[in-house]
């Protein structure tokens, strides 16, 4: 009997047809039909956005250098953004909003090194790590994981070399926005397991070296480290 080589990544039911991903790709596709001068409005520009131009931290990205840069990106969000959304719509929209502010975060930073920003990079690299996280999640893909680790080697070759492996466009790459999006990946994945119960944090919770957590391990040297302590108190 036939067996396939490679199994499906997910094996549950998926939504519908996935609107918020056609409109937003759609939207970036109207955006570069309008004229270059409205375009450049709507470049992120650091100097101004915190004070005149914050629609910037939207628009920047779905605005691109040139009709290569457009297509790879929102081919790139066509794929991966369907696959999430079709998955969970809520997965998508919380994606797309952390990978929104960190991303946007580190370009306002002093971290960031470029005055100007445009395309959907940054954000598809979200999008990507989240897809992976949740095939891992739903389904334990090893396959996700292997694709994770060669996204992030691609990242640091890209930094390393301040060159796009796989695409060659007009406007001036940006490898640090990409791994600012894995870092929106990692809040995402944060978020999730504090909310699903699986990492729980209170900061009234004793702190693992605190004197209560001492005394239940070792009762007689938390005991004589509080009679050393004392001692030592003018």
């Amino acid at each position: 009997m036939y067996k396939p080589v490679f199994k499906p990544m997910f094996k549950g039911q998926l939504n519908s047809v996935p609107w918020l991903t056609i409109g937003l790709g759609a939207i970036a596709i109207a955006i570069a039909l309008l004229p270059e001068t409205v375009q450049s409005a709507l470049i992120f520009n650091k100097a101004t956005v915190m004070s005149s131009t914050p629609w910037q931290f939207f628009s920047a990205h779905l605005v691109h250098g040139d009709l290569q840069h457009l297509f790879w990106d929102v081919l790139g969000l066509l794929v991966v953004g369907s696959m999430l959304e079709r998955m969970s719509r809520t997965a998508w929209l919380s994606a797309l909003a952390i990978g929104l502010f960190v991303v946007n975060s580190f370009l306002v930073s002093s971290f960031s090194t470029i005055q100007y920003y445009c395309g959907l990079s940054g954000l598809l690299n979200t999008l990507v790590f989240v897809l992976f996280w949740e095939l891992w999640d739903r389904e334990k893909s090893k396959t996700a994981i292997l694709l994770a680790g060669l996204c992030l080697v691609k990242i640091a070759v890209e930094m390393q070399f301040n060159e796009a492996m796989l695409t060659s466009i007009s406007w001036p790459p940006y490898p640090a926005s990409h791994l600012a999006g894995f870092v929106g990946a990692l809040f995402y994945v944060t978020l999730h397991l504090i909310k699903s119960g699986r990492v729980t944090y209170s900061p009234f919770e004793p702190l693992p070296f605190s004197s209560s957590r001492l005394a239940a391990l070792n009762p007689t040297g938390c005991q004589s480290w509080r009679n050393e302590m004392s001692r030592l108190e003018p």
